[in-house]
């Protein structure tokens, strides 16, 4: 398949809109066609069935393992990131390259401590930022701007975009308002706030939603066309269906817009059994919805229908942590049923996927997407 002959994608796009025409020797010959990574993505995004379901995991810490290198001594070196996003899509075969450092930039700018580890990303020790109304004030974009950690991603996805123009897409990143308010407050407290003190969540929703902006627009003006908004804290095992609609719904809603008015397309990720959020996550206008594999495919799409791509879910511990390389690529093969046999999808892990993870199973993923459409 790799080597195959490259056709434009009007002609595979053509050919492929009319399946039912087509006798079975024909249609096996389509799986011979071959779109590269930007074209696949691009027939999704018009809900159009490409020559497979396009592929996007985020495994930087199985990345880094196997090349046998510390997240510290890459953490902030734009180019040894690229090099390892890079290969690790020639390896797997996925579309999406991740244009994300894993440094808490805006954190430390606002005044945060990080902790940092060896093989997974730092978190952010107490005492923390906001301690009061007050504090909020602290939240800065402008100090956030001059980061050598901003810097830095932004290096890394320009690096990214020019070295694979016009092939792949690069898949930036920033944190969801809510994240990011969780990471300054301490995320039990916050969370607590939303119920006793909601005008202070507010005030604090609204300050860390431009820091948000501001880390968005950084990756599309150096080349990334996608956002991947990780926004944690509103899923369905922390909020609310209500506190998600009166406290995230208009900070995601703002982002959103201002992704998209930049020219870019938004993907909201929403971990854990969120099923009852999807309706509002739809409602953010968001382009992409990511779900975990706590959310139910057909569901999903039935609520949102054309609305928006929807994005995931094979289970990142049951299945691509745990399970076999069998296991993992008949799980993938039901996501597409699911969500994915009329272009709208992209298959991927629920969630970022844990570092000791069996590469055969990276593997297996991308197969599932190699079968083609069902059908």
């Amino acid at each position: 398949m790799i080597g195959a002959e490259f056709i434009p994608a009007p002609l595979i796009l053509q050919t492929l809109s009319t399946p039912g025409r087509l006798g079975r020797g024909e249609r096996a010959k389509i799986r011979d066609i071959r779109m590269n990574s930007w074209e696949r993505i691009e027939a999704a995004v018009r809900f159009e069935r490409g020559d497979r379901t396009p592929v996007f995991v985020i495994c930087r810490f199985v990345l880094l393992k196997q090349a046998n290198l510390p997240l510290p001594g890459t953490i902030l070196d734009a180019r040894r990131t690229a090099d390892l996003e890079i290969e690790g899509r020639r390896r797997f075969g996925w579309d999406f390259v991740y244009g994300r450092t894993y440094y808490p930039f805006e954190e430390e700018a606002i005044g945060a401590t990080a902790q940092f580890r060896e093989d997974t990303a730092p978190s952010i020790i107490p005492p923390y930022t906001i301690r009061t109304e007050e504090d909020i004030h602290r939240i800065d974009p402008e100090k956030v701007r001059r980061t050598r950690g901003l810097e830095m991603e932004h290096r890394l996805v320009a690096e990214l975009a020019r070295r694979l123009a016009g092939e792949a897409h690069i898949m930036g990143y920033c944190q969801g308002p809510l994240r990011l308010a969780g990471q300054l407050r301490g995320l039990q407290q916050m969370l607590l706030d939303m119920v006793v003190e909601p005008d202070f969540v507010h005030r604090l929703l609204a300050a860390t939603t431009e820091v948000c902006i501001l880390r968005a627009l950084s990756a599309l003006e150096a080349g990334a066309r996608f956002i991947f908004i990780g926004e944690a804290p509103a899923s369905g095992d922390m909020i609310s269906p209500n506190l998600y609609e009166e406290m995230a719904l208009p900070v995601h809603q703002r982002l959103v817009r201002a992704i998209q008015e930049a020219g870019g397309r938004a993907v909201l990720h929403i971990c854990g059994k969120s099923q009852r959020q999807v309706p509002l996550m739809a409602r953010t206008g968001a382009d992409v919805l990511s779900v975990d594999s706590g959310v139910d495919l057909a569901e999903a799409r039935e609520m949102v229908g054309r609305q928006a791509l929807l994005l995931g879910n094979v289970d990142t511990i049951n299945g691509m942590l745990r399970g076999s390389q069998e296991e993992v690529e008949a799980e993938a093969r039901r996501c597409i049923q699911k969500a994915g046999t009329e272009g709208g999808f992209i298959l991927s892990p629920g969630c970022n996927v844990p570092g000791n993870t069996p590469v055969e199973n990276l593997h297996a993923i991308c197969r599932a997407a190699e079968a083609g459409f069902p059908g």
